[in-house]
């Protein structure tokens, strides 16, 4: 298929190509009204040009041939059309998750804020003079041909979760099944404090359900995300009024004649009342009597705890696992990828943690042998992409590179130049 390539020894930096992809994609049609007015309300220019130290170059959507965005993508919001080669972009189907975002190792599709969408190249599908940031570059910045030999890295992600039992009750997003079965009750208890029990115990308070967590770790998130990452969550769910247990168990489900959970008991004593109990795979899984008293119980659901494990091909075409975590809990974005659970006395690692109270945002960076591992971004997720293409690339960092990630705004321009040409200008590569 036909793409478009930045060349880095072109481009003059002048943004143009910026302004007319805003254009062509404005309702007005008109660069006035499209810069003035409909940006204000959340238009976006799809292409970005990048600048550092004098060198400047505008990139976009590559439209790989096995996009790591569609993979990810559970609202299917994006897909790839088999005929045109483009990666399309439903924005009535995408609700905001981000996983496209992070899981794009070239940076190439960005969050708009204002409308909580993303934003990336469609090409200009349609318009008889092809992408409007071709017919605008003044200088050879940007190219437009078809070139079948190009590097098109495959980046799949597969959600592993182990096989639930035929008697469970796993409908976990049928809530109608949870309002009918509850309708005496305003009362839920979710067992598990891993993404898949916030994210349902989210959905039931929303619902008006007075909620509580219990988790038998010492923490929440103990597998997904590091302690100081859990706690900010920790802080979310106390912000909203959700009750939350950590370090107990579960001693009995208590339930009427009729087999409905009434509540459960605790291993402090203690006696949560119940009309929904949620629990996670996880959770059911360290306690066998719980799992089969699950199969009995009618107002007990199981919901999965998904494992996204990423198989991805480094730079030198060595194959690996990455590890991601995303999830968004009250509209705070929590993102881990790689290697984040470090035990303190581990050699040849070292971290770097950002954190602004104010604002929300956390960002945790984890180095080994020069090389990005792994990382935690919570709040300001806008460059999660580039992150992942140094984990995913392996490229070897040096000081000053080093020090460009920890400032927390990096881009593809940080890449080795070698490679910055094998990835994007093919014909100079």
């Amino acid at each position: 298929m036909k793409r478009v390539y930045p060349d880095k020894d072109y481009c003059i930096g002048c943004k143009l190509c910026e302004l007319a992809c805003l254009t062509a994609h404005s309702e007005a049609k008109d660069l006035i009204l499209a810069y003035t007015k409909e940006r204000v309300a959340g238009l976006t220019s799809s292409i970005q040009v990048f600048e550092r130290n004098g060198i400047s170059v505008a990139l976009s959507c590559r439209h790989c041939d096995d996009p790591a965005c569609v993979t990810v993508c559970d609202a299917g919001a994006l897909s790839k059309n088999n005929v045109t080669g483009i990666v399309e972009y439903n924005v009535e189907k995408c609700v905001g998750c981000w996983s496209c975002l992070v899981s794009c190792s070239y940076g190439s599709i960005q969050r708009n804020s204002l409308i909580n969408k993303i934003v990336k190249c469609d090409l200009c599908s349609g318009r008889a003079e092809g992408p409007a940031c071709i017919q605008a570059c003044p200088n050879r910045g940007l190219k437009y041909f078809e070139n079948d030999s190009v590097s098109t890295t495959k980046l799949h992600v597969d959600k592993k979760s182990k096989e639930i039992s035929e008697n469970y009750h796993t409908e976990i997003n049928n809530f109608d099944d949870f309002i009918h079965i509850s309708k005496n009750t305003k009362r839920a208890v979710v067992l598990g404090g891993s993404v898949s029990g916030l994210k349902a115990a989210e959905k039931l308070f929303n619902l008006g359900f007075e909620v509580a967590i219990v988790d038998s770790e010492e923490r929440i998130l103990a597998l997904e995300f590091d302690k100081r990452a859990a706690d900010l969550v920790v802080r979310r769910i106390e912000e909203a009024g959700i009750l939350l247990k950590c370090g107990v168990s579960v001693n009995k489900i208590i339930c009427d004649k009729a087999d409905l959970a009434k509540g459960v008991l605790l291993s402090d004593k203690s006696f949560l009342e119940a009309g929904v109990i949620v629990v996670t795979e996880m959770f059911s899984s360290t306690c066998g009597l719980l799992c089969a008293k699950i199969a009995e119980v009618h107002n007990c659901f199981v919901v999965c705890d998904n494992e996204q494990i990423i198989p991805v091909k480094d730079q030198f075409g060595m194959s690996r696992n990455v590890s991601m975590n995303l999830f968004v809990f009250y509209g705070m974005t929590f993102v881990a990828m790689g290697e984040i659970n470090l035990s303190e006395d581990i050699q040849n690692y070292e971290s770097y943690i950002f954190y602004d109270e104010i604002k929300h945002n956390y960002r945790k960076l984890v180095f080994k042998a020069s090389r990005l591992v792994g990382y935690i971004l919570i709040g300001d997720i806008d460059y999660a992409g580039v992150y992942t293409s140094f984990i995913k690339f392996k490229c070897e960092l040096d000081s000053v590179t080093q020090n460009r990630l920890c400032d927390g705004r990096p881009d593809i321009l940080m890449w080795p130049n070698e490679f910055f040409l094998k990835e994007w200008t093919p014909l100079k590569s």
